[in-house]
């Protein structure tokens, strides 16, 4: 679960050179606005603790927000010199154990230390049809809490010249729209922090994704053949490379969603198919730093590459609430996630449920120590309609389970991990890359089902007119949001198994060194070398 406070000033935090403190005499928040007013790029540690703490309610809750939705990228004058520096200090204590600390504390991506671990680093992605730094990675330098202190010190040995810096951190608003609904404390509080429209509405003027400085690495090796924006196919000495990273389609496209959906679709056959046609005997999957997305697009990338595969079962907890909300969801047709009749068939029959009585079902399972019930299992609905798209687009792919080789770094969540878990439950290989030596890790994480948010689910609630149903729970007082998964995905290998709670190292191991970190190909190689040792 994730919890977002919108009353904070939405903001990120990285590192700058330490500027000089200066009295004021306005309210803190108020010298934010101006300060935005008047055209500088970021705001004084001091004002802004200042003002988190002038709020009514828990300093402590005051200063978290959404590191996911954070804006801009790091840009610091240590970074232009050297940069294969090793850190061996933060703050006067061994650097190992300063970022050990905070991934095992202050990040939340996966159960695995060693995937909070690459998350604290900085790595690379595909994002937008460009290779960047990932928004989910380096969160050590991108915080999700106000620091403790306004500086921070870095010991350096480069080439054994032992060389300290301290930084200050620079904190600009994440998105400039906030300014508009506040120039001061009491303005932010009364505009901001108790504002319902701000609750219950989409909060897409706080949730602009973080833009980051495009890094088109110079591959040693590699050559791109086909670029869908979130898909990239490359031909590699005797390698097929397919770089997926993320299932999600571009909000900016949602008005021709279905449109976008079956481009990419053809798409990605398109690059498959190209690697069959070039007869390419071995493929690698990157899908490092995938946070998931559109659960469609996963279940045609895993039956493009296996005809007939069967995605994995969910089903969902059952509480008086949820019943009725899923019965009047499926009563008027809403289409949403609480429609049965749009989203889902049944594990049993392979066939639409009967009814949402069907659908609840009468199972009780021992969870957590409680006896809870949870509803009968399903699928969602649209393996034969991939099926079919497939059949008109695709001829089938040459490849088995032992010339697929999948790589992450162990974040591949949601829409992800539905592909590398199901793939590798019929034998592909796995490769996570990262964590720490000699300890498993992870290649996937967080394999649930389809996640809301709390104003989503409350509009949901209102167009239900069950709003001020007693069942409902109740809107939130202050403009908070929160995120939660509403159904558990089962292994179809090992029926009883919650893939949400599974612990699944891969079968292989990389480690990022100097030269992989800043170019993907490297490890592409080494992915396929394990596909050759295999033979």
């Amino acid at each position: 679960m994730k919890i977002i406070n919108f009353c904070v000033l939405f903001l990120y935090i990285t590192l700058i050179g330490v500027a000089n403190s200066y009295p004021r005499k306005v309210d803190p928040c108020a010298n934010i606005y101006n300060d935005h007013k008047s055209g500088k790029p970021s705001f004084k540690y001091e004002d802004v603790k200042a003002c988190y703490e002038s709020f009514p309610f828990d300093k402590d809750n005051a200063t978290l927000y959404d590191i996911y939705d954070a804006v801009s990228t790091l840009k610091d004058a240590h970074t232009s010199f050297s940069t294969d520096c090793q850190v061996t200090h933060i703050d006067d204590e061994p650097a190992m154990d300063v970022i050990v600390k905070f991934a095992n504390e202050s990040i939340r991506t996966s159960r695995d230390l060693g995937v909070r671990f690459n998350n604290a680093l900085a790595s690379l992605t595909l994002q937008s049809g460009k290779i960047r730094l990932d928004s989910f990675s380096q969160q050590f330098t991108y915080r999700a809490l106000l620091p403790k202190n306004p500086t921070i010190s870095y010991t350096l040995d480069c080439d054994g010249k032992i060389n300290k810096i301290t930084r200050g951190w620079k904190i600009t608003a994440r998105n400039e729209s906030i300014f508009n609904n506040f120039t001061d404390s009491a303005s932010y509080w009364s505009n901001v922090c108790i504002s319902q429209h701000l609750q219950a509405g989409s909060g897409l003027s706080y949730e602009s994704k973080r833009e980051l400085d495009e890094y088109e690495p110079t591959l040693e090796e590699g050559k791109l053949i086909i670029n869908a924006q979130l898909i990239r196919f490359y031909t590699l000495r005797d390698i097929g490379v397919a770089v997926i990273s993320t299932e999600e389609i571009d909000e900016k496209y949602t008005a021709n969603d279905n449109l976008l959906l079956m481009d990419l679709l053809s798409t990605i056959n398109q690059g498959f198919q190209s690697f069959a046609n070039m007869e390419i005997k071995k493929v690698v999957m990157d899908l490092t730093n995938n946070g998931g997305g559109n659960p469609i697009i996963a279940h045609f990338i895993t039956q493009l590459l296996v005809r007939n595969i069967t995605n994995f079962p969910f089903d969902i907890k059952v509480t008086d609430a949820a019943k009725l909300v899923t019965e009047q969801s499926t009563l008027k047709n809403t289409s949403t996630e609480f429609d049965i009749n749009s989203n889902y068939i049944s594990e049993k029959t392979n066939a639409s449920f009967s009814n949402v009585t069907d659908f609840i079902g009468n199972n009780y399972y021992i969870r957590g120590g409680l006896k809870i019930r949870y509803s009968n299992k399903g699928f969602n609905s649209d393996k034969e309609i991939i099926r079919e798209l497939i059949g008109n687009i695709s001829k089938p792919l040459p490849w088995t389970a032992e010339n697929l080789i999948i790589l992450t770094n162990g974040f591949c969540g949601s829409a992800c991990a539905h592909i590398t878990q199901r793939l590798a439950e019929i034998n592909v290989k796995t490769v996570a890359v990262g964590g720490f030596p000699n300890v498993p890790l992870s290649f996937a994480c967080f394999a649930g089902g389809f996640v809301i948010t709390s104003d989503t689910f409350f509009e949901y609630l209102k167009n239900l007119t069950l709003l001020d149903n007693p069942l409902m729970p109740k809107q939130f007082p202050l403009a908070t949001k929160i995120s939660f998964t509403v159904n558990e995905a089962y292994s179809i290998k090992n029926p009883n198994e919650i893939l949400e709670f599974s612990f699944r190292p891969s079968n292989y191991r990389l480690y990022y060194d100097e030269k992989s970190i800043r170019d993907p190909s490297k490890l592409w190689v080494q992915a396929a070398a394990f596909l050759e040792n295999n033979h």
